[in-house]
């Protein structure tokens, strides 16, 4: 993973499974700092243009997909990035130590 530019994630969209699962890739983008290229309307892309790292891409429409691709990642606020995967990343391991917590709460009952 350390090896590569850009994480792809394009599965589709207009699926249930597909609009609302979170990727595990995309957790590999937040937290080795990659971008990572997503399906429009899907949770993972929602998730990941907060952090700054997200590339969508709308499977109906590929025209100039690559030229854009390009354009975006050479422009890349990496200031305006390293901000908002700090919170982002701050968030996600907030709430995943709460889980815990309740997990083992109600284990512990």
């Amino acid at each position: 993973l350390n090896e590569m530019d850009i994480l792809n994630k394009l599965f589709g969209n207009k699926n249930i499974a597909l609009d609302t699962a979170l990727s595990i890739r995309m957790y590999y983008a937040l937290f080795l700092n990659k971008p990572i290229i997503t399906t429009d309307d899907t949770f993972t892309a929602t998730e990941a243009n907060k952090f700054g790292l997200g590339f969508s891409v709308n499977p109906e429409n590929l025209k100039g997909i690559g030229d854009e691709l390009m354009d975006w990642y050479n422009n890349l606020n990496v200031m305006d990035i390293n901000h908002k995967r700090e919170a982002y990343r701050n968030d996600v391991i907030e709430n995943n130590k709460q889980f815990y917590q309740e997990i083992g709460r109600i284990f512990n009952e």
